[in-house]
């Protein structure tokens, strides 16, 4: 969902495919059975891509189960956008921007 995230802002042609990607499971929590049915967790990730000389790292949250590692679309916060020093990342194409 990172990757999707990068490609909708303009900030890479690609939405995989990336030269390393790591993610780290920051916290899981379970949410209540009776509600879902099922067990449910929510889940925190750290998520790490390198795409060329651009690094993109975020934070995801998500609820996950036993059957699907995602259960819902998540939400994606980039933390940092590291650029090198004569690249462009684009960020005038950012909302707000």
């Amino acid at each position: 969902m990172t990757g999707v995230r990068l490609k909708e802002l303009g900030l890479s042609e690609k939405a995989g495919g990336y030269d390393k990607v790591e993610v780290e499971l920051l916290a899981s929590e379970p949410l209540p059975a009776e509600r879902h049915g099922r067990p449910l967790f929510r889940q925190v990730h750290k998520v790490t891509i390198a795409d060329g000389g651009r690094t993109f790292t975020a934070i995801t949250i998500s609820t996950s189960s036993f059957e699907e590692c995602s259960e819902s679309g998540g939400d994606v916060s980039f933390v940092s956008i590291e650029c090198p020093a004569s690249g462009d990342c684009r960020r005038r194409r950012l909302p707000g921007r």
